[in-house]
Parts: structure tokens; C-alpha cells; sequence
């Protein structure tokens, strides 16, 4: 049986055409404190940079 520590590093959240970054942010968020590493865009509308750090922890920072 896997432990959780593999299981979550075969997983990746993925959002599809997202519309803002703050989104991005909340997203990227959410994965470091469920200690998921991997997040992918598909097609996103806007890759603000700034406006996505504004909603990702420092922590979750490395992780954009």
C-alpha cells in the first residue's frame, strides 16, 4: 500500500483555461498545504505573476 507522501507525488492538479490569476494563486495555495508539487495551466488567459504571488503563500511561492 503506498503511504500518503508517494500517493500525492503522482498527483497534479490541472486548471483548464483559467480566467484569473488570483485563481492561479488560490490554487497553488491550496496545493502546498495538501502537499501537492505539481500544478499545471492549460490555455490560460492571464499569467499575471504579481497577482498570482498576491494569492500564493511565501511558501506556495516556489511552487509557481
Amino acid at each position: 500500500m503506498l503511504n500518503s507522501t508517494n500517493f500525492l507525488d503522482h498527483v497534479t492538479i490541472i486548471l483548464h483555461r483559467p480566467r484569473f490569476p488570483e485563481n492561479i494563486g488560490a490554487a497553488v495555495r491550496a496545493a502546498c498545504n495538501m502537499g501537492i508539487s505539481r500544478l499545471m495551466l492549460v490555455s490560460p488567459e492571464d499569467c499575471d505573476l504579481t497577482r498570482i504571488l498576491k494569492m500564493a503563500t511565501h511558501a506556495a511561492a516556489d511552487l509557481v
